[in-house]
């Protein structure tokens, strides 16, 4: 990025621009990134995960909130119809869904993938994925999203944006699950830990306050809803 052009784009001096130079670096260190200036030039330092999550930010601060239309007006090479028909078809076929909030989420992180990859921009490590304990049926439902998205937008989605996209769906998709079936399976999805988590906050609950949960379905469905949230927190996939 040639800093000349954004003087000429901009329309402000030299001394201005080094002015709001430093409030974008401050910025940029929310996200551990670093903006240097070598020459002529500005180059953006850091991991393709923190740059993407910037981008993410920006879009929402800049649109106050996020719909279809903006991200039609952001992207605009972009085929959100098409991308949006390929998610819901892979999601029905593996009885998941998700709300409406969560497949614009989805829409505008499949945005950012594509346009980064486009530019020859990818994620360089799945070390960070390793600590998530995605499913497998998650990362295939994420797999078969970029294989039918790398068909029609002729690239190639490495294992580790197929990684970042299954920690999307993860945290932002539900299954359905059959009423015979949903004590079993909110168990095994929860997890063993997020449980006794769930059993000692309702302890505290029970002696401190006097109140008894006696649902286990119900104790069952918090325990998920607990763990999603802080798959959120941990890869910053907000709703």
């Amino acid at each position: 990025m040639d800093i000349y052009d954004i003087y000429d784009e901009l329309f402000i001096s030299e001394s201005t621009f080094q002015l709001v130079l430093n409030r974008m670096r401050r910025m940029f260190s929310k996200y551990n990134l670093e903006l240097c200036k070598e020459g002529n030039r500005l180059c953006i330092v850091g991991g393709e995960r923190s740059k993407r999550h910037m981008m993410s930010d920006i879009v929402y601060e800049e649109s106050q909130g996020i719909d279809r239309e903006s991200l039609q007006k952001i992207f605009p090479d972009i085929d959100f119809s098409l991308i949006e028909t390929i998610l819901q078809n892979i999601l029905s076929k593996n009885h998941y869904f998700a709300q409406e909030y969560a497949v614009t989420e989805i829409l505008l992180e499949t945005a950012i993938a594509i346009n980064q990859v486009m530019k020859g921009e990818t994620i360089d490590s799945t070390v960070y994925y390793e600590k998530l304990s995605i499913p497998g049926h998650i990362y295939a439902m994420a797999e078969g999203l970029y294989r039918e998205l790398g068909e029609h937008f002729h690239l190639l989605f490495e294992e580790t944006e197929i990684l970042d996209m299954a920690s999307v769906l993860y945290a932002q998709t539900s299954s359905i699950i059959p009423q015979e079936k949903k004590i079993d399976i909110f168990h095994d999805l929860a997890g063993s830990e997020m449980i006794e988590i769930m059993e000692i906050m309702l302890q505290r609950l029970k002696e401190d306050f006097g109140i008894i949960l006696d649902d286990k379905e119900a104790e069952l469905r918090f325990s998920l809803h607990m763990k999603k949230l802080i798959l959120r927190a941990r890869t910053r996939h907000f709703s």
